[in-house]
C-alpha cells in the first residue's frame, strides 16, 4: 500500500505540471520519494531478516541497508518537520 500510494503521488505530479509550480508541493514529492525508498528497499530486507532470524547477506550490504534505511527514515521525519514549520509560519 505504501509503495503504490506514493507512486500514485509521483505520477500525479508528473502528469500535472501545475502541481510542481507550488513550492509547498515539493515537500510532498520529497516525502513520497523517501517513503518509496523505505518501503521498496528497507522494509523487504527487514522482513527477510526477521523471517530468517539472521542477516542473509554480507556486512557491506548490511551497512548499506542500515545507511539507506536510517537515512531515508530521517529524511521522511525531517520533511514532516519542515512541512509543520512551513504551515506554522504561514498561518
Amino acid at each position: 500500500v505504501t509503495l503504490f500510494g506514493n507512486i500514485l503521488v509521483l505520477l500525479a505530479f508528473a502528469s500535472d505540471r501545475k502541481l510542481g509550480k507550488i513550492n509547498f508541493n515539493l515537500y510532498i514529492v520529497n516525502l513520497a520519494i523517501t517513503d518509496i525508498c523505505v518501503s521498496a528497499i528497507g522494509m523487504p530486507l527487514y522482513a527477510l531478516d526477521l523471517y530468517r532470524g539472521s542477516w542473509p547477506f554480507d556486512q557491506v550490504t548490511c551497512a548499506l541497508w542500515i545507511l539507506l534505511d536510517w537515512g531515508m527514515t530521517f529524511l521522511s521525519i525531517f520533511t514532516l518537520v519542515a512541512i509543520s514549520v512551513d504551515r506554522f509560519v504561514n498561518i
